[in-house]
């Protein structure tokens, strides 16, 4: 087993479309930057009575999140479909027959990969929405939290490490998807689904329908697993709950 993961891992640094994902990845970086941006812009162009009225950014790192697990879902159904579209796949299968075994020596160096590059980009694009806000992230609002919040409050650190977590779920889920449908463009409707797709009809749904699906989607997976959200997502005061995500604005 260590020998076909070795060999896995050596097919995964190969592909150059690896590296240009990983770098389309900063995407999401500039998501975040930019809402921030236009959060300030229009902070700035309130009276002080209408800004306290604004909802609180949170960590930022929701803003671009989306972006960050189609790269990396799209990252994990590249690591199998890749095979099928040159016809690699026949040799691989040759090697190692069993195709559960194949499957599950592809999982670790993605997982590895996708760790690492998650924890950078998920603290990268915190820092980058904090940067953008400044001064104004210290803002009280009425609902009595700020506009944005640094890793110093508590919760903010946890739930950005588990968004880096989180996107190498996705990758996973990618990968799972990608040995599913045994297509690129087949692996990247499913994933646009997931991630897309499906958020946005939830959204439209009457309340407490849309908080009850919104908890289910991967958005909402980071502050749940970071305990600021559980089950069905809580009240919208509670901090960097996704329940501010769903509910009417």
């Amino acid at each position: 087993m260590i020998d076909v993961i070795a060999s896995e891992w050596m097919k995964l640094r190969s592909l150059r479309s690896n590296l240009y994902l990983l770098a389309c990845s900063v995407a999401a970086v500039l998501a975040c930057a930019g809402i921030a941006f236009m959060i300030g812009r229009g902070f700035d162009n309130q009276t002080m009575e209408e800004r306290m009225a604004f909802p609180g950014n949170g960590d930022g790192v929701g803003n671009g999140i989306a972006v960050a697990y189609f790269v990396f879902g799209v990252l994990g159904a590249l690591a199998i479909t890749s095979e099928y579209r040159t016809g690699m796949i026949r040799t691989s299968l040759a090697a190692v027959p069993r195709r559960s075994m194949f499957l599950l020596a592809k999982a670790p160096g993605l997982a590895a990969v996708a760790l690492v590059a998650g924890q950078v980009l998920a603290f990268a694009m915190h820092a980058a929405a904090m940067a953008v806000l400044g001064d104004r992230a210290g803002q009280v609002l009425r609902d009595g939290v700020t506009l944005g919040t640094p890793l110093s409050e508590p919760g903010v650190l946890a739930s950005v490490i588990v968004a880096g977590l989180s996107m190498a779920a996705v990758a996973l889920i990618g990968l799972g998807v990608g040995a599913a449908v045994r297509s690129t463009p087949g692996a990247l409707v499913v994933m646009t689904v997931i991630i897309v797709v499906l958020p946005t009809a939830a959204r439209t749904l009457p309340m407490p329908l849309r908080a009850q699906a919104g908890s289910f989607m991967i958005e909402s997976l980071p502050l749940q697993i970071a305990g600021s959200a559980a089950g069905s997502c809580r009240p919208p005061s509670r901090r960097g709950c996704w329940s501010r995500t769903w509910s009417p604005r």
